[in-house]
């Protein structure tokens, strides 16, 4: 589950960190490296939310 969890993180960090990885300056690549970790954190911090499958849901 936690894998998961990181895969979504990845996909939802911002692009130009992703390319940013890649960059032959040292310091962009630091940048990048930070901006994808503190994606990867966020996720994680969340809680897990498990929903119910019998559990209706309703419009507010």
């Amino acid at each position: 589950m936690e894998q998961d969890r990181i895969v979504a993180a990845l996909s939802g960090a911002p692009a130009w960190a992703k390319v940013g990885l890649t960059m032959p300056s040292e310091k962009m690549r630091e940048r990048a490296a930070l901006e994808i970790a503190n994606c990867i954190v966020d996720v994680l911090e969340r809680p897990l939310v498990v929903a119910d499958r019998n559990q209706l849901t309703l419009s507010l």
